[in-house]
């Protein structure tokens, strides 16, 4: 099986997967919106921080990154399946590079407190933004869907690049 054909079926297997939960009364939430998975937002000039807490047990899938960035391991450990990466544990303290297009398949094996920082201008990524625009940062720095990302990629030029 040549790259293109692993990434496709790593792809198809996700989707596969985030339906399967649905259908066994799983619920397709937004971090940081519900109890569950709360969300910490922090800002200084040209970053911003996102820190997630994920219950132990908590089975989940993340987003597409659309750029690489830094994840911080605060606290924690979980089984983490990814495109790039295979199938790991990460337990904290651990500092990751995430590459663009990358997507998680997360098992939180004890609670978890993960952050990462993405600029916010430069390196044409996200213009200048404040505080105020938080739903216009996270949008430009995930992707709900593979196809949303290509589209993106195929904007700016760019490839796939999985780490």
């Amino acid at each position: 099986m040549n790259d293109l054909e692993t990434r496709d079926s790593f792809r198809e297997e996700i989707g596969i997967f985030e339906q399967a939960l649905t259908d066994v009364g799983g619920e397709r939430r937004v971090a940081g919106v519900n109890d569950i998975f709360p969300l910490i937002h922090r800002f200084v000039p040209g970053m911003y921080c996102r820190e997630i807490f994920m219950p132990a047990g908590a089975v989940m899938t993340t987003m597409i990154h659309r750029y690489e960035h830094f994840a911080f391991i605060l606290t924690g450990k979980a089984r983490v399946v990814s495109e790039g990466r295979g199938d790991e544990i990460i337990e904290a303290p651990a500092v990751i590079v995430t590459k663009p297009g990358t997507k998680r398949v997360l098992h939180i094996l004890e609670d978890m407190r993960w952050a990462t920082v993405h600029l916010t201008e430069g390196n044409g990524q996200v213009a200048t933004k404040a505080e105020s625009d938080l739903v216009e940062i996270e949008q430009s720095v995930v992707a709900a869907t593979f196809k949303e990302y290509q589209q993106q990629l195929d904007h700016e030029g760019g490839q796939l690049c999985l780490g």
